[in-house]
């Protein structure tokens, strides 16, 4: 769906204030409602920033116009291909031909649910509509004119009875006419969205495994030799794991920049791991910084590799060429800029490397998915997630939501 609006909202009783894009979803009103303060139903004040398209309606969209019927247009607005636009800007150019003063917001929704009421022709002009009517046989009078004095025709004249006569106008996109009633939809529309029912899908690998001695205790099971990592794999296989998650690395050091928090898994280590979870008929995710770290899972036949710090070029072009998915889990990194725990000196270089590095994956054709490490510091369910997205679009640049949702639809096939 297209973007309409982006309105600024004010809180009634606070000095809070943020930016929403309209249409909304349901949890996009919730969540900007949440930084002002309110709840779903209240009523913020709000001021346009951008129109996308809509510039026409500005001056009748009114304060008296509220947020939920602002997003209610804007959501019949978003779904309009060109020619739908180009009729709802000729209706609703005739509706303010027909009175003085701001149309009310309910009839732009009512006009917008019409925009099959009507003809659009492609002409901007009165001659361009002339020509078009004449050349299309629209004009009785002018089925016996000789081809030869058909030029001579004054199709301005033309054009300009048609439209006195039809009641037609010209929008930015074309000449529009009405031919059926309009429909009367505003009424019957429930402003105030409710929460979509979503079938949430849950896949979990029971617990993590890391190699005793290496990180990974806090939140893992560990093991010494093979035969223990192989027995972990079938005790999350009996408690019901949908995939194995292997620890081959320690954290980022947002202390240090270029630090990782202990050495990786040896090669061999990393292929073993991967091979006895695959033996067993589960993908395999593994949390991984460093480029040998990764290197070594990439070479293994890993199915994902979580978080990913400071690969090299090398490192993701391998990447590209495998079948390996990216969850670089930029948010981790993104949502500590700006907060006095960590130092901005290894934060924000930290970010600007892994922001290029997937920018470089992308160019080359790596597979890269949305994950938010939900839980981490900083980094909330739900919003983890939306933040993420903002990061790997800013990353990526035009065509981040298709390269992030064919590396989703590969991990969602996986796990």
């Amino acid at each position: 769906m297209n973007e309409v609006f982006r309105v600024e909202l004010f809180g009634e009783k606070t000095d809070r204030w943020c930016d929403l894009e309209l249409p909304a979803t349901y949890y996009g009103l919730s969540d900007a409602l949440d930084k002002l303060q309110m709840t779903l139903g209240d009523k913020p004040r709000w001021e346009f920033l951008e129109h996308h398209g809509f510039q026409f309606l500005h001056v009748h969209l009114t304060h008296e116009c509220d947020l939920y019927q602002l997003n209610a247009l804007a959501t019949c607005l978003g779904q309009m291909n060109g020619r739908e636009r180009t009729a709802f800007e000729g209706l609703f150019n005739m509706e303010v031909a027909k009175k003085y003063g701001p149309i009310s917001v309910a009839t732009m929704i009512d006009l917008a649910y019409s925009a099959d009421c009507c003809h659009v022709v492609n002409a901007t002009t009165d001659e361009q509509l002339g020509r078009f009517y004449a050349e299309n046989d629209f004009i009785p009078a002018l089925e016996k004119v000789p081809d030869s004095i058909f030029e001579y025709l004054d199709f301005e004249m033309l054009g300009r009875k048609a439209r006195f006569e039809e009641g037609g106008v010209f929008a930015s996109g074309g000449y529009v006419t009405q031919h059926t009633e309009l429909k009367q939809v505003y009424d019957s529309l429930a402003l105030i969205p409710e929460a979509p029912e979503y079938g949430i899908r849950y896949r979990t690998p029971c617990f993590p495994i890391y190699k005793t001695g290496h990180y990974g205790s806090f939140i893992g099971r560990g093991f010494s030799t093979p035969a223990e990592y192989r027995a972990l794999v079938r005790t999350a296989k009996a408690a019901g794991a949908h995939f194995i998650k292997i620890m081959i690395s320690g954290l980022m050091d947002f202390e240090h920049y270029g630090v990782l928090t202990d050495e990786p898994l040896a090669p061999g280590e990393i292929a073993d791991m991967i091979a006895g979870a695959h033996d067993e008929g589960f993908s395999v995710m593994a949390h991984a910084n460093g480029d040998a770290a990764v290197r070594g899972a990439i070479l293994a036949g890993i199915d994902s590799v979580e978080h990913g710090a400071y690969l090299t070029d090398e490192t993701l072009q391998m990447l590209a060429e495998s079948k390996t998915v990216w969850v670089p889990t930029l948010v981790t990194i993104g949502n500590l800029i700006g907060d006095a725990r960590f130092p901005e000196e290894a934060t924000k270089p930290l970010l600007a490397y892994q922001m290029a590095a997937v920018r470089k994956a992308a160019d080359f054709g790596a597979l890269i998915a949305p994950g938010s490490d939900a839980g981490a510091y900083r980094v909330l369910h739900g919003q983890g997630g939306l933040d993420e997205r903002t990061l790997l679009r800013r990353a990526i640049g035009e065509g981040a939501d298709t390269v992030t949702d064919a590396g989703n639809a590969v991990i969602m096939a996986r796990f």
